[in-house]
C-alpha cells in the first residue's frame, strides 16, 4: 500500500514538474549552505584538535595579552627573559621554550619575500619539532654554535621561488647571509611550511630585540595537572610583574577555546540558513494547497472507489515529503561539491583540510529534509482528507 501511495505522489509531481522544481529551491539552498558549512567547520576544528594532541595535552602556552587566543586587544607589555626564567622555577614546569618570532625580508637571488622567522634555543629545537610533528626532508637541525645557518620550511624549500632552494645554499635575510642546514616536509599547513628556524639569539641581533620573548610554552612534569601549573605560573608571573597583562592557558583550554569559535560559527550560519528553510517550508505549503484545489475532482473519485481519508492523508503527506526530500538530495549534492571546492582551494594555498563527510551527517540532512517537508503539508494533507466525495466530484 505505501508503495502505491509513492508511485500516486511521484507521478503527481511529475505532472507539474516545474512548479515542484521551483518549490524545491528552499530546501535546497538550505541544506547546501547547512551540509558544507558543517563538513568545513568540522573538518577545521577537527584539524586544530589534532594539532593540539599531536603536542601533547602537557603543556601551557603564556602569551602577552590578558585574553590571549580569545581577545582582540593590544598587548600591554611584553614577555621577557626574566620572565621565562620565573616560569622555570614554577614547580611541576620541566622546561620552557621561550621563542622569538617576527617577519622579516628573505632574498634568494633577484626574488624577494616576506617570511616568518622563529628563533629558538637549539637545545630546544628536536623537542619543539618532534611536538609540532615535523620533519627533515634534508639536512639536520640546528646546533648552539649555528649562528648563521637556518633550518628552513617546505615552501620555502620548494614553492615560494622561482628555483628550490637546497640544503647548502644560502638565503639573505635583513641583508644578512644564512645557510640552509636542513629543510623540513611539507606539513600541509602553509604557515607552518613556509616558517624558517634559527638561533634565537641571532634572531635577537637581527630585530634589536635584547630581552624580548614573543611566547613561551612550559612543558608540565608528567602525573601531574596541567590546569594547576597553570594557576601556579599566573600567580608567579603576575608577582613578577606587577600586573596580569598575559595570558596563561593549557592545551585543554584550547581546545575548548576552538571548539568554540567552531560551534559559535556553526549556530550563526545555521540560523541564515534557516531563514531559507522556512521560506522553502512556506513555499511546499502553498504548492500544496495549490495541488488539493486542482485535484479535488481526483480527490472524489480516489474517496468514491473506496479510499479512506487516511490514505488521502497519506498521498499528500509522501508528496510534500518527497519535495524535501529531493531538496535535500540536491543540497547534500552541491553542498558537498561546495565542501570539496573549498578543501581544493585551502590545499593550493598549502592549508591541508580534511572535511567532516560521514554517512550520519548525509543521513540527517536527508532525513529531515524528507520529515520538513512532510510537516510543511500536514495541512494541506488534512484539508485534503476531509473532503466530501460528492462536492470534490462536482467541482
Amino acid at each position: 500500500m505505501i508503495g502505491e501511495y509513492f508511485i500516486i505522489a511521484v507521478r503527481n509531481l511529475a505532472r507539474r514538474g516545474l512548479r515542484s522544481w521551483l518549490t524545491i529551491l528552499g530546501v535546497f539552498i538550505a541544506v547546501a549552505a547547512v551540509v558544507s558549512l558543517i563538513s568545513i567547520t568540522k573538518g577545521l576544528e577537527g584539524y586544530f584538535n589534532d594539532e593540539f594532541e599531536r603536542m601533547g595535552t602537557g603543556f601551557i602556552m603564556i602569551l602577552t595579552g590578558e585574553g590571549g587566543m580569545g581577545s582582540f586587544g593590544v598587548s600591554a607589555g611584553t614577555l621577557t627573559e626574566r620572565d621565562a626564567k620565573v616560569v622555570e622555577r614554577v614547580r611541576g614546569v620541566d622546561r620552557v621554550m621561550a621563542m622569538l618570532s617576527g617577519t622579516v625580508t628573505i632574498e634568494y637571488g633577484q626574488e624577494k619575500y616576506i617570511g616568518y622567522l622563529m628563533g629558538i634555543d637549539a637545545k630546544d629545537m628536536d623537542f619543539f619539532f618532534e611536538g609540532q610533528g615535523s620533519e627533515l626532508a634534508g639536512g639536520r637541525t640546528l646546533k648552539p654554535t649555528d649562528r648563521s645557518n637556518i633550518v628552513i620550511g617546505y615552501r620555502i624549500a620548494e614553492k615560494i621561488f622561482a628555483k628550490p632552494v637546497p640544503v647548502r645554499g644560502s638565503l639573505v635575510l635583513e641583508g644578512h647571509r644564512f645557510k640552509v642546514v636542513g629543510a623540513l616536509k611539507s606539513k600541509g599547513n602553509s604557515n607552518d611550511d613556509a616558517q624558517i628556524f634559527v638561533n634565537k639569539d641571532m634572531v635577537r641581533e637581527l630585530m634589536d630585540k635584547p630581552e624580548e620573548v614573543s611566547m613561551m610554552v612550559a612543558i608540565v612534569r608528567p602525573g601531574l595537572d596541567p590546569t594547576k601549573v597553570a594557576e601556579d605560573i599566573k600567580e608567579e608571573l603576575e608577582d613578577h610583574r606587577g600586573q596580569a597583562d598575559f595570558s596563561v592557558q593549557t592545551a585543554t583550554q584550547m581546545i575548548n577555546l576552538v571548539s568554540g569559535i567552531m560551534l559559535a560559527v556553526q549556530v550563526l550560519f545555521i540560523g541564515v540558513a534557516s531563514i531559507a528553510l522556512v521560506v522553502g517550508c512556506i513555499g511546499i505549503m502553498n504548492t500544496m494547497y495549490t495541488s488539493v484545489m486542482e485535484r479535488q475532482r481526483e480527490i472524489g473519485i480516489l474517496k468514491a472507489v473506496g479510499a479512506r481519508n487516511g490514505d488521502i492523508l497519506a498521498i499528500f503527506l509522501i508528496e510534500s515529503g518527497l519535495l524535501g526530500l529531493v531538496g535535500g538530495l540536491l543540497g547534500v549534492g552541491v553542498g558537498l561539491s561546495f565542501a570539496l571546492v573549498a578543501q581544493a582551494a585551502a590545499q593550493a594555498g598549502g592549508f591541508s583540510l580534511h572535511l567532516y563527510i560521514t554517512p550520519g551527517l548525509i543521513g540527517t540532512a536527508l532525513g529531515f529534509s524528507f520529515l520538513t517537508g512532510s510537516m510543511s503539508g500536514v495541512l494541506p494533507a488534512y484539508q485534503a482528507a476531509q473532503l466530501h466525495p460528492v462536492e470534490s466530484l462536482r467541482k
